[in-house]
């Protein structure tokens, strides 16, 4: 048997093990299922700039001359703006592993139109599946950018400053991938000037978090403490969902 802690099958040659009589089993990994949900979590908080607005609706000095409540309603009354949502987004994905494909199947109910790349194109089939269209320049295009990659030598740091500025001026960044694919300088950078309008981070270089360093004190910044894919138990518990499916095959 070959099993693996995963569901996507790429790299085994199924049908080859087929014909050596070799089963396999690939298993659905529920952290891998939580990074998705927590992904576009990120998405959405970033475009109602959730932060914000929790803070804004706790704050008790808003313009009284302004606001005149109609039957007890009063729309927006902090006057927050540049608020959007996901339906109509261009959402760029770099990257297409196991998250990324989790991802896209949760976003496509959105709305929205993703885009992605990838070292190796996704099948045809596949992609009109999800309603994922490849494009190489999807920096320049896409609302929200989220980052999908491996962390190697070759990725590290992948986004950059010439990175940030080739992104569509006033674009979301989200990342729950690595840390060390960011140049957090760089980001800072970004928001401070406003070409990118906010970013949401679940991963960061390094961890913890350093409470000092310019990409914690830029504006328009949502952290979570590389949460994604649940508490610290779920590995565990997967490891275990596992091999009692390996001594039950």
């Amino acid at each position: 048997m070959v099993a693996r802690l995963g569901s996507d099958p790429a790299g085994l040659d199924l049908e080859a093990l087929k014909r050596a009589g070799v089963r396999t089993l690939c298993m659905e990994r529920p952290s891998l299922a939580f990074t998705a949900e927590h992904a576009v979590l990120l998405m959405l908080a970033a475009t109602k700039d959730l932060v914000t607005s929790d803070r804004r609706t706790r704050d008790p000095d808003w313009d009284r001359a302004r606001v005149h409540p109609i039957e007890n309603v009063a729309y927006n009354w902090p006057g927050l703006t540049g608020l959007g949502g996901l339906f109509g987004a261009t959402i760029g994905m770099i990257g297409m592993g196991q998250v990324g494909l989790l991802v896209a199947e949760r976003l496509k109910p959105f709305g929205a139109k993703l885009l992605y790349t990838k070292r190796s194109r996704l099948p045809a089939a596949q992609e009109a599946a999800l309603g994922l269209t490849f494009r190489n320049t999807l920096l320049a295009q896409s609302d929200i950018l989220s980052l999908h990659a491996r962390w190697t030598p070759e990725t590290e740091r992948m986004m950059n400053a010439a990175a940030f500025a080739r992104m569509k001026p006033g674009a979301i960044f989200v990342n729950t991938s690595r840390g060390y694919l960011v140049d957090e300088a760089a980001l800072a950078a970004a928001l401070n000037s406003g070409h990118v309008s906010r970013a949401a981070l679940d991963t960061h270089a390094p961890e913890p978090r350093d409470p000092a360093a310019p990409l914690t004190r830029a504006p328009n910044t949502i952290f979570t403490p590389h949460i994604a894919g649940g508490s610290r138990g779920i590995l565990t518990q997967e490891i275990d969902m596992f091999l009692g499916l390996v001594a039950g095959a």
